[in-house]
């Protein structure tokens, strides 16, 4: 009896250890360090040695490739100033580079692609030209600026020298006189609104510089005039540009 129950609790222990080196086996195999076995690729799309003008954008792309199927994780080492390496998480990754006017030279970028064990590297030789001396990108820039200097100087020497220059006159300038005539000839008093914004905006000066024409007019044809304004800023700047209008009209009593 004794030695059929001793029998009976060595075989147990004895499958019990099967079970144990069976599940064991099974969950190494399963593991994903067991799966991953295989070192990542990665690949640059392009040419790995660049050059570069100061003030130009280069970007350059990068392929990674997982044989055991998994998608590789994309990084940058040794990045420049305004250099930026972005993963799209799915094998591809973009360095993005756009140098300064102060960043000539040679530099060297390092893409790493991982798996979490396994990493495949690649390095980017970037050459960045110094253009401090001729632009060429902003010729058409330098050109215009000679051709309109010298035509303001040529403009300037000519009405110094007395030459009747032709001005094309604006229609709605032109109108204002008109308006005004008819103003005064009705006996109506003319009102003027410069905007409903306060000074600082670029729309209300512009308002005020064009009271300032309109109220010497009318201070030439006596006609009453009336500026509502919206805040207190405007309303001291419309009294000052209307005083400096009558003043030079020579009616400052009006």
């Amino acid at each position: 009896m004794e030695t059929r129950l001793n029998y009976q609790i060595l075989k147990i222990v004895a499958i019990a250890l099967g079970l144990t080196g069976f599940f064991i086996t099974f969950s190494f195999a399963q593991s994903p360090d067991s799966l991953n076995v295989n070192p990542p690729s990665l690949k640059i799309l392009g040419d790995d040695s660049l050059r570069v003008d100061e003030g130009k954008r280069l970007e350059i792309g990068f392929l990674a490739v997982d044989p055991d199927g998994g998608i590789p994780v994309l990084s940058a080492v040794n990045l420049m100033d305004s250099a930026v390496f972005v993963d799209s998480l799915n094998g591809y990754g973009s360095l993005v580079f756009t140098p300064g006017f102060k960043q000539e030279g040679d530099y060297t970028v390092g893409v790493i692609a991982s798996d979490g064990i396994h990493a495949d590297t690649a390095a980017i030789a970037i050459h960045v030209r110094d253009i401090t001396i001729v632009r060429t990108y902003r010729l058409a820039i330098f050109i215009f600026m000679i051709i309109f200097s010298g035509a303001v100087l040529l403009y300037t020497r000519w009405a110094r020298e007395g030459k009747e220059l032709y001005v094309r006159r604006i229609p709605g300038i032109a109108a204002v006189e008109e308006a005004v005539g008819r103003a005064t000839e009705m006996g109506k008093p003319v009102l003027f609104v410069p905007g409903i914004a306060d000074v600082e905006d670029i729309e209300t000066i512009a308002g005020l510089s064009i009271l300032g024409r309109v109220a010497k007019i009318i201070a030439q044809y006596g006609t009453p005039l009336s500026v509502p304004v919206r805040y207190p800023m405007v309303l001291a700047a419309g009294q000052e540009v209307v005083e400096q209008a009558y003043l030079e009209a020579g009616h400052h009593d009006a």
